[in-house]
């Protein structure tokens, strides 16, 4: 009878677990970088969410830099970042409001959850191929 609690069942599991919880837990977030690369996708993101557009218009005042935004010859600024992140953060940021109440989530709350269910959920599925390529490579 094979035990399922074996050392050899339980222990990829746990090393699982613990790339999870480094992955989720270690959250560098500094306010006062307003940083040109994340904060056009997230404003993007709450844009889409909270008012139906793609245009970043109304939060051009709380960017730092003004480098990473794309400004027509109407007057109307965009994120000049690929959208896709933005995109994939929609429903993640739409349930974030829904536990909001409806009013808008502070900046290192959205940061963290369009980073957890972009980025970081990526990098997670994708460790499991990784350790079975790095298993059968050395």
């Amino acid at each position: 009878m094979v035990n399922p609690f074996s050392h050899r069942r339980v222990a990829p599991w746990l090393l699982g677990l613990g790339f999870a919880w480094v992955y989720l837990y270690a959250f560098p977030y500094f306010d006062a970088l307003k940083s040109a690369n994340e904060l056009p996708r997230i404003f993007l993101t709450q844009e889409i969410v909270e008012h139906g557009t793609f245009t970043i218009d109304a939060r051009l005042g709380e960017l730092g830099s003004r480098f990473d935004v794309a400004t027509t010859p109407t007057g109307h600024s965009y994120s000049n970042k690929a959208p896709g992140m933005s995109f994939l953060a929609v429903p993640a940021y739409a349930l974030l409001k829904v536990f909001s109440r409806g009013a808008r989530p502070s900046l290192a709350a959205t940061t963290w959850v369009v980073r957890a269910s972009t980025a970081t959920l990526a990098a997670l599925l994708f460790l499991p191929f990784f350790w079975s390529l790095a298993r059968r490579l050395t």
